[in-house]
């Protein structure tokens, strides 16, 4: 027996079912409870899964979130640290644009932006389960 209290297995003796199942019953996982489960299995109904295939698409039904963007500045400032400030985020991009020229105006050496936009998506399966 080692530190954690299991035996060392042999991996050849997986490969014969029988042998694999004397040592889970050896183990004491093999009996069955009074409710007729597995011992150490849990007690709740079984479950049917299928593998599907599922793309990732935009969101396009009427009742999505809506698409929203913001801007960043990645201008620095003179002592070499990222600005990294950011405008309001909004649905309208026009509106999230205009952050840009409020945040130039106020920092005139700042002409770098990134557009950061949050959309949403949908995994679709291939056919419906």
């Amino acid at each position: 027996m080692t530190a954690g209290g299991l035996e060392p297995v042999d991996p050849w003796q997986r490969l014969d079912p029988r042998r694999a199942r004397a040592q889970v019953i050896r183990a004491g996982f093999g009996g069955r409870s009074a409710g007729g489960c597995p011992v150490g299995a849990l007690q709740r109904p079984r479950q049917i899964f299928r593998f599907l295939n599922w793309t990732l698409q935009i969101d396009m039904e009427s009742d999505r979130p809506p698409r929203m963007h913001r801007y960043r500045c990645l201008g620095e400032s003179e002592d070499g640290t990222p600005c990294g400030a950011e405008g309001v985020e909004s649905s309208d991009f026009a509106t999230a644009q205009k952050w840009t020229a409020e945040h130039l105006r106020v920092e005139q050496d700042h002409r770098s932006y990134e557009h950061v936009v949050r959309t949403p998506w949908l995994m679709v399966p291939a056919e419906e389960p």
